[in-house]
């Protein structure tokens, strides 16, 4: 539940082959004293995924979305042709 969060507190990092997400609320007061919320998120990329191409969202509803698109396949570079005698 991070309905209360904006998307600038929380940061989504690509770390090696994982992604990451951390949110840390501040602390305030309740019937008890004070009440602090964090956790922590850490998710492996599937194969096949640009780890540059990875995006986060916020719903208005609170769900956060994380998508990565796969890695674009390159054009094989054309191989030199023999040289003819």
């Amino acid at each position: 539940d991070v309905k209360h969060s904006s998307p600038e507190v929380i940061p989504v990092k690509v770390v090696g082959e994982h992604v990451r997400c951390t949110l840390a609320m501040r602390s305030r007061p309740d019937e008890h004293g004070y009440v602090a919320r964090e956790f922590h998120r850490r998710y492996r990329l599937p194969p096949g995924v640009d780890p540059a191409a990875v995006t986060s969202a916020l719903s208005p509803e609170g769900v956060l979305s994380i998508q990565a698109a796969p890695v674009l396949a390159q054009a094989p570079l054309p191989q030199p042709q023999a040289a003819a005698k």
